[in-house]
């Protein structure tokens, strides 16, 4: 009998006794933080493990593209407008291989003067002035959001090992589990993986 079912027939599965609910823990979006209940679930497996020592067990990390992406973005957006001045270092692919002092068109860049002009506002502080020399002053256009904050597969990849890790790290503390029986791989987090609705970690027995 899988573990799986043990847990869902002992703890009350609301999947028919399958222990469904038991093969993935759920993340919050663009964290390695797990959702409400995630570690309870751990415990519980971790001891339908332990009266099975014949079992081992792979923890798949995951992301889903499109909620994580959006999660990261936002999160890259909150850190630039506690520290601006990080915008006139930030290389995208538009101003790459750009000769010092030349201005292209960066939306982060772009944006300089409006975020600079936008936390001053907030705080009720003197508006900082933008360099003179400034293309960007007359651009009424130009504005800044999360969604111009890039996210790369690797970040993403990154985010999928942080989760799977941190379920073999605590799986591990419980002492019920030797570190032979755990295998941590990752889940492809290529565009085929975009609003797949993994923001999760996976659970397979061996």
């Amino acid at each position: 009998t899988s573990p799986f079912s043990v847990l869902g027939s002992r703890f009350g599965s609301g999947s028919g006794g399958d222990g469904e609910e038991f093969k993935y823990v759920s993340f919050e979006p663009g964290s390695s933080e797990s959702s409400s209940g995630g570690m309870e679930k751990l415990d519980k497996l971790a001891e339908a493990l332990y009266q099975r020592p014949n079992l081992r067990l792979e923890i798949l990390g995951g992301v889903d593209g499109q909620l994580d992406k959006l999660a990261l973005q936002q999160q890259k957006f909150d850190a630039l407008l506690q520290n601006p001045e990080g915008l006139e270092t930030v290389t995208t692919p538009e101003n790459e291989g750009a000769t010092e002092g030349s201005h292209v068109n960066n939306p982060l860049k772009r944006g300089f003067a409006r975020v600079k002009s936008w936390i001053a506002s907030s705080k009720n502080e003197e508006e900082v002035v933008v360099r003179a020399d400034s293309p960007i002053e007359e651009e009424e256009d130009a504005t800044l959001s999360p969604e111009d904050m890039e996210v790369t597969n690797g970040e993403l990849q990154e985010l999928a090992f942080a989760r799977g890790n941190r379920i073999k790290t605590y799986l591990l503390s419980t002492d019920k589990l030797e570190v032979d029986r755990l295998f941590l791989t990752v889940a492809n987090t290529n565009e085929e993986t975009i609003g797949s609705g993994k923001a999760q970690v996976d659970f397979l027995l061996k």
